[in-house]
C-alpha cells in the first residue's frame, strides 16, 4: 500500500531516497516525497525588507518597538490573573519598600 501511494505521487514533488542497513550497504531504494524547505533566514529578511524607511538604517524599527513596549505595558496594567497583576504587585512592593524605609529611619533616631 506504501508503495502504490508513493507511485501515484507525481515526479516533481518526490525523489529518491535509500535506506542503509548496518553495514552501510543499501537496503531499498524507494521514492519519497520532497517536503517544502522552510528556511527562516529568508523569511526574515523578507519581512524586514518590507518595513519601510531603509534610508533610516536601524531606526526605522523604533515606531514599531514604541508601540509593541506600550502594548505590553497596557497589558501589564490591564491584565489580571486571579486578583493580581503586575501594576497591584509593583505598587504593594513600592509601599513595602517605603514603609521598610520609613521603619529605618525611626530605629536610627531611636537610637541616637
Amino acid at each position: 500500500m506504501q508503495l502504490r501511494r508513493i507511485r501515484q505521487l507525481d515526479t516533481e514533488s518526490t525523489r529518491w531516497r535509500q535506506s542503509y542497513g548496518r553495514s552501510g550497504s543499501v537496503r531499498c531504494t524507494v521514492k519519497m516525497p520532497i517536503l517544502p524547505k522552510f528556511n527562516i533566514k529568508r523569511t526574515i529578511r523578507r519581512t524586514l525588507n518590507k518595513v519601510p524607511g531603509k534610508s533610516l538604517g536601524e531606526f526605522r524599527f523604533l515606531p514599531i518597538m514604541f508601540l509593541m513596549g506600550g502594548l505590553l505595558e497596557f497589558v501589564m496594567i490591564h491584565w489580571h490573573v486571579g486578583e493580581v497583576n503586575f501594576y497591584r504587585t509593583y505598587k504593594r512592593r513600592r509601599i513595602e519598600e517605603a514603609v521598610e524605609q520609613r521603619l529605618a529611619e525611626m530605629n536610627a533616631q531611636v537610637n541616637r
